[in-house]
């Protein structure tokens, strides 16, 4: 509602000012889509001025008796990442609130992004015109238009990614960053980011009063071994409390037949690599492309965002053009001995790459029980048992070699990227 007063008026007159546009986002993908935000537009149709709706706060700003200027025509309701998903073939509704002023055309934008089977999709920058069917809405009125995101749409884009050999013939695309655990819901989730982390300091016991996992012990993923579950939660320090309880000790663990929230929901399609598919992945490859002047490039230590790590780079990789905050690729390429300072790019120049295909592996630091330590440090669980009381785990120490072969009790709390096979 808005109140006016004519000058000199000793009456208020109350008056409905808003109608909307119902914004129908059908997926004609065969994955989920996430939709970030839907846009309204018009060059002279007066909306409710520059307003940026975010959905995430309680306080919408909206003021419906403040049009907008010719320059600022436009409503843009937005969500929060990863927050509404799609389904294939599913349709998702979007009321948009507009002022009701004008007749002209009303452009309608959606931005969606997805991530699944190793292909990123910032996708679905999509204009519709309304052209002719536009007239001035009156108030409390609604217009419905139907938006459909598909592979075939001309304004998307599709950035392939990288495809690493694990052996000979067979070759896998990285999850898009570490493996998360949400402890409310029990779900599953990748990082949203490839140098995101969550563990920076102790843990309560067993994760009490703490949101989410980022450190896990050896084969907590939630299967049944032998009549029993290990909870992703576990600070236990007893070795024989992971993995099998008895019997079949060489028993590999993955976290992959989870379904992850985020990536398509769906279980066992993600799976995580053994210690030799590791040291393949690191040492074992040949015929990888050149970055700079350094051929077959498998890796390279380096400081991604502030971020120390360590980058991996596909089997075919064209390297964009990128400024180094310091140092050189020429010094870092596949020198095992790692130094983080060898290597500094921001956050832009890492997306560049990231678009090409590259990984990065943070230093994650690691939990024995309650005590997180090492936080300049990668350690990365493989599915590899080693004994009864020991795992097999990648570790990235800094002025250390990279080794995929290292013991570890099988307590202890570190890193899972999972991969996911390419058909």
């Amino acid at each position: 509602m808005v109140a006016k007063a004519d000058a000199g008026s000793s009456s208020i007159m109350f008056r409905h000012a808003s109608a909307a546009v119902l914004v129908r986002i059908r997926n004609d993908f065969s994955h989920p889509i996430y939709i970030d935000s839907v846009v309204l537009g018009s060059e002279s149709y007066q909306l409710s001025g520059s307003r940026n709706i975010d959905l995430t706060v309680d306080d919408l700003g909206l003021e419906a008796n403040a049009p907008s200027t010719t320059a600022q025509r436009r409503v843009r309701v937005r969500f929060a990442r990863n927050s509404v998903s799609v389904a294939p073939t599913e349709v998702c509704e979007v009321q948009v609130p507009i002022f009701p002023v004008g007749e002209s055309d009303i452009t309608i934008k959606v931005y969606a992004h997805c991530w699944i089977e190793g292909m990123s999709c910032d996708a679905a920058t999509y204009s519709y015109s309304l052209t002719n069917n536009t007239v001035a809405l009156a108030r409390n009125q609604m217009l419905k238009a139907q938006i459909s995101l598909s592979g075939t749409n001309e304004h998307l884009t599709i950035v392939t990614r990288g495809a690493f050999s694990v052996d000979a013939t067979h070759q896998v695309y990285f999850s898009k960053g570490n493996l998360q655990y949400t402890i409310a819901d029990g779900t599953w989730n990748f990082a949203e980011h490839q140098y995101d982390v969550i563990e920076s300091a102790n843990v309560a016991e067993n994760y009490a009063g703490q949101t989410q996992v980022g450190l896990f012990g050896w084969g907590t993923n939630g299967a049944f071994l032998e009549g029993r579950i290990t909870a992703p939660t576990s600070t236990s320090t007893t070795a024989s409390d992971y993995g099998p309880a008895s019997g079949n000790l060489t028993q590999e663990q993955d976290w992959g037949h989870n379904p992850i929230a985020n990536e398509g929901n769906q279980a066992d399609q993600w799976r995580t690599l053994t210690n030799v598919e590791w040291n393949y992945i690191i040492n074992g490859r040949e015929g990888c492309s050149k970055v700079g002047s350094k051929s077959n490039a498998r890796f390279a230590s380096a400081t991604v965002n502030g971020k120390r790590g360590v980058i991996v780079f596909p089997d075919t990789y064209t390297h964009p053009s990128v400024s180094v905050v310091s140092g050189s690729f020429d010094g870092a390429i596949n020198v095992s001995k790692l130094d983080w300072t060898k290597v500094e790019i921001n956050q832009l120049n890492w997306e560049k790459m990231e678009a090409a295909g590259a990984i990065f592996l943070p230093s994650t630091g690691q939990r024995v029980g309650k005590v997180y330590q090492n936080e300049w440090f990668g350690y990365y669980h493989t599915a590899t048992y080693n004994s009864s009381t020991q795992s097999q785990m990648v570790r990235l120490m800094n002025n250390s070699n990279i080794s995929c072969y290292v013991n570890s009790d099988r307590s202890n709390g570190s890193a899972v990227r999972l991969v996911r096979n390419v058909d």
